[in-house]
């Protein structure tokens, strides 16, 4: 069936559709009452292994992405967090937005799709995940129409390592006429099998995690410098990034640099507190719920779990192992993970009045030259 006949049968079950591609992964997922299980499974089953990827829902698609691409640079968040994954990552594949740019879209063929789902599309390189009313009939039907699926022999994908850490490096991406600067502050994160993990998931939750975290209090709360600031680690098979990211205005980026780099030299040198600890552990317990509070995202955490090579011990066991970690453990992983020696920074805006600050500003830090980049360059 074609993509209209496929939208219309799905409607009439009132069922959700989607399907992505990160970093790392691509889902494919539908959702529908518990009544329409067996034809919610048929639909799902047969975009998945009989697609027929006519010339003319290539090219809508191509050129959507094309136009999603273009309009990037209108959205300041989004396209700084890019520019600045392909800043840390440098000539590693995580450097590579799975959106794809202009030039790589442009230029795939019909041949390159149907190549890239022959060779990845395969039962052996797939997981499945069901939540909802799960009877004996359903996992019998599951296991029958799956099991028509025909394996191929995949070799393996070969990414490399990460790219040797090069010192602290300043990036400033000009857009002439942006009102306000995007500044992205980060590093290596850690892999998701670390286990270290949990411990800097609190670490986290401290530093830039919570609406009542040091960045927000010093940032935005006794400065004023921003609306929002806030750090996350994304851990994948490699280490992901370790990332601070916020917004200010033109005028005031050298001194929002400049107070974010002190916030994080004081926490990785001196650590957390007990109180401190506390509070985040019962932040990361209290959101916990909305984790996995839908099928979809039950779903979804499983995935991840099986993907990462993690227990699925670590949501029945979440609450409690998160009550267990200790300040000393908070802080030994702080130590082992971060450090503001080969930090890279990005400031997406307005060049020209931004440059002389965020040259003092890496000047102060024995750090030259500034690179600088236009935005269409980065398309």
């Amino acid at each position: 069936r074609n993509a209209t006949q496929i939208a219309d049968d799905l409607g009439q079950m009132g069922a959700d559709f989607s399907a992505n591609s990160a970093t790392e992964f691509s889902i494919v997922a539908a959702s529908g009452l518990s009544t329409q299980a067996d034809q919610l499974l048929a639909n799902l089953f047969e975009i998945v292994t009989e697609p027929t990827f006519s010339d003319g829902e290539i090219e809508r698609s191509r050129q959507q992405t094309l136009s999603a691409i273009d309009r990037l640079q209108d959205n300041p968040e989004a396209f700084s967090a890019l520019a600045f994954q392909r800043l840390l990552y440098s000539s590693h594949p995580y450097a590579r937005p799975a959106l794809g740019t202009l030039e790589s879209v442009a230029t795939i063929k019909k041949k390159h799709i149907i190549q890239h789902y022959l060779r990845y599309y395969r039962p052996n390189n797939a997981m499945l995940a069901v939540v909802g009313k799960i009877s004996p009939d359903l996992v019998s039907h599951v296991s029958a129409v799956m099991g028509g699926w025909a394996r191929r022999e995949l070799s393996p994908v070969l990414v490399g390592p990460l790219p040797a850490p090069t010192g602290m490096q300043f990036e400033l991406v000009d857009k002439p006429a942006m009102v306000q600067a995007q500044i992205h502050v980060g590093s290596y994160g850690i892999a998701r099998k670390d286990p270290d993990f949990l411990s800097l998931r609190v670490a986290n939750a401290i530093l830039g995690g919570g609406f009542k975290s040091r960045l927000m209090d010093r940032v935005r709360v006794q400065l004023g410098l921003t609306y929002s600031v806030s750090s996350a680690f994304e851990a994948l098979t490699e280490p992901g990034p370790f990332e601070i990211d916020t917004f200010t205005k033109n005028e005031t980026v050298g001194q929002t640099i400049d107070e974010i780099l002190k916030v994080l030299d004081l926490f990785i040198d001196k650590g957390v507190t007990d109180a401190e600890v506390d509070q985040a552990k019962g932040y990361l317990k209290g959101v916990f719920p909305t984790a996995i509070e839908t099928p979809e995202k039950l779903a979804l955490n499983l995935l991840m779990l099986r993907f990462y090579g993690i227990a699925d011990s670590y949501l029945t066991g979440y609450l409690q192992d998160i009550d267990q970690i200790s300040r000393s453990q908070v802080n030994a992983a702080i130590k082992r993970h971060m450090s503001t020696k080969n930090l890279k920074v990005l400031v997406y805006g307005t060049g020209a009045e931004m440059a002389p600050q965020i040259e003092s500003e890496a000047k102060s830090l024995g750090v030259q030259p500034v690179i600088t980049k236009q935005a269409s360059e980065l398309k």
